[in-house]
């Protein structure tokens, strides 16, 4: 569609012969990737409208050619719900540099100078006992805070850098997998990272018995150490995968966080006891019950999609999921 000076360009995800003959439908005289940054586009620029990987034979080619255009100044683009697959750290770079490092700067800067003010206020004989110590404590975490969310940021160069770690095959042609138990995920998981251990990563598991205290306790000093070491934290998951009970569905995982992953989440100062006990006061119910449904949900439109029923027929389920996050919850979740 082409808007005055810009042009916007539908993409076909991962085909690249497809979308350069888009882009040269809105002014390129070429559809080659290695000249298309140099093409005459009459003093328009393309503008795509997302959906460049995922599907096609060659999304490297599909990127390769799009970013190739965005950095010569010819074109803009805009991710669609296919981008949704890159990893946190190639597509969450400003939100790390706009939001998270910018409370972690700001609280680095400004608590050293607090406590050195203070204790030179101990020192003259005024007593700031206890706000020396509560800013102290602020000050080690906000250290802890910087610390934790550098983790989740590397460079990457293009697709280089980027790795997925899978856990679970959720359909394939003509078949949804979700009641396959959970070992028959992983070891298709393991077979990915087997066959291109550079663009698949393996995802760390144990098996725990849980009407076994002593396998319980193992489980538990296995994500202690994960944790301890950085690690954001675990799923636990029922070994059968798909599990009803008495009262329906059961909840198909379990996240368990680490201490230090979850300061990103609530905040620096989230540990002071005065705020712990704030967050113990949360109501989950209704979040807990809104989780059950969203899952029923995407299990139907899994089972739609498989079946090969109209792309609307998969879309109520999309859309009802959707509805239920506009639902309001206690914001401290």
């Amino acid at each position: 569609m082409v808007n005055g000076d810009r042009c916007y360009v539908p993409t076909r995800p991962g085909k690249l012969r497809a979308t350069a003959k888009m882009r040269r439908r809105a002014g390129a005289e070429s559809d080659t990737m290695t000249d298309c940054a140099a093409d005459d586009y009459d003093d328009r620029r393309a503008i795509f409208v997302g959906d460049l990987v995922d599907r096609g034979p060659d999304t490297p080619g599909v990127l390769r050619l799009v970013m190739g255009m965005v950095n010569a100044g010819d074109a803009l683009c805009v991710p669609g719900n296919h981008e949704n697959k890159l990893p946190w750290s190639a597509k969450a770079g400003q939100l790390l540099r706009d939001q998270y490092a910018a409370v972690g700067a700001a609280a680095r800067t400004a608590l050293p100078a607090a406590v050195s003010a203070l204790e030179q206020a101990a020192a003259a004989g005024l007593d700031v006992s206890a706000l020396l110590a509560r800013t102290r404590s602020r000050n080690t975490s906000a250290d802890a805070f910087a610390a934790a969310y550098r983790r989740y940021h590397w460079q990457t160069d293009g697709l280089d850098g980027i790795q997925l770690a899978p856990f679970q095959l959720l359909a394939s042609e003509g078949a949804a997998h979700q009641a396959k138990p959970h070992a028959w995920h992983l070891d298709v998981a393991d077979r990915l990272v087997a066959a291109d251990p550079l663009t698949f990563r393996g995802t760390r598991r144990l098996h725990a018995d849980t009407t076994d205290p002593a396998a319980v306790a193992d489980a538990v000093g296995w994500w202690e150490r994960l944790t301890g070491d950085g690690g954001e934290g675990m799923v636990v998951k029922p070994a059968a995968n798909l599990t009803r009970g008495s009262k329906g569905l059961v909840q198909p995982g379990l996240k368990v966080r680490g201490r230090e992953y979850l300061r990103i989440i609530y905040g620096p100062d989230y540990t002071e006891p005065a705020n712990l006990e704030r967050l113990r006061q949360r109501g989950l119910g209704h979040k807990r019950s809104m989780a059950q449904r969203e899952y029923a949900l995407g299990l139907e439109a899994l089972d739609r999609a498989a079946r090969g029923e109209p792309l609307w027929r998969v879309h109520e389920c999309v859309f009802a999921v959707l509805a239920l996050e506009s639902e309001p919850v206690d914001p401290r979740l």
